[in-house]
């Protein structure tokens, strides 16, 4: 049974064709898609999980975010989600993607193993 909220990734998404990364992104969406049920209870167990131990306005920083679907998923679900990956034209699709729809979510670009974020700025890292 699907919740009354679809998950973002079944919904249209803004591509930017001059972004060499939108390759990257349609071929996510399409896998995704193919696995939407398998998605919907990933995103259903995080988000449990992060309430139970966090609460319901968690601060959350997914490292080496991708095209941004945990991050969106998460913050349109009320967390505080922030990705960070090493590629800025990544994080340049998860911020268009989150303009489009209107979400205050985001991603940097960094190094995982030096995260451009003053300690304790999570509660939750994944």
């Amino acid at each position: 049974m699907a919740p009354a909220d679809p998950l973002l990734v079944s919904k249209d998404w803004p591509v930017d064709p001059i972004n060499p990364k939108a390759a990257i992104l349609q071929r996510r969406l399409v896998k995704t898609r193919a696995r939407l049920e398998s998605w919907r209870r990933e995103v259903a167990m995080v988000e449990t999980l992060i309430r139970r131990h966090c609460g319901d306005t968690a601060r959350v920083l997914d490292v080496a975010c991708g095209t941004g679907f945990g991050v969106l998923e998460l913050s349109a679900r009320g967390f505080q989600a922030v990705g960070v990956d090493a590629d800025s034209r990544l994080c340049t699709i998860v911020s268009d993607a989150a303009r489009h729809f209107g979400i205050r979510a985001g991603s940097v670009a960094g190094d995982a193993c030096r995260l451009p974020f003053a300690d304790n700025s999570f509660d939750v890292v994944m």
